[in-house]
C-alpha cells in the first residue's frame, strides 16, 4: 500500500478547524508535513484562538503533524509563486 502523504499550508487547516473536522487531515492522510514557517503562522499568540493553537499543537505532540524545517530558504523564495 503507498503511503499518502501532503504538505499542507495555513488555508486547509484553517477550514477544517473552525468547523471541528480537523481529524479529516488524518483520516485522508497518512503523514501530514507542515513547513516550520506555517506552524508558527497557525500558532501565532492569539487569546482568541487558543483553543485551537493548543488542538494544532496537541497534533504535533502526538505525531499527527510533522514539522519541517526549509533547508534552502533561497529556492523556495525563488520558486514562490511558480509552481502550479
Amino acid at each position: 500500500m503507498n503511503s499518502k502523504r501532503i504538505i499542507c499550508n495555513t488555508s486547509p487547516i484553517i477550514g477544517l478547524i473552525s468547523i471541528g473536522k480537523l481529524s479529516l487531515l488524518g483520516e485522508l492522510f497518512d503523514e501530514l508535513i507542515l513547513p516550520e514557517a506555517v506552524y508558527r503562522e497557525l500558532c501565532a499568540d492569539s487569546s482568541a484562538h487558543q483553543k485551537e493553537i493548543d488542538e494544532i499543537k496537541d497534533c504535533v505532540r502526538k505525531g499527527y503533524f510533522k514539522i519541517y524545517s526549509v533547508k534552502n530558504s533561497e529556492m523556495v523564495k525563488s520558486m514562490y509563486g511558480k509552481l502550479q
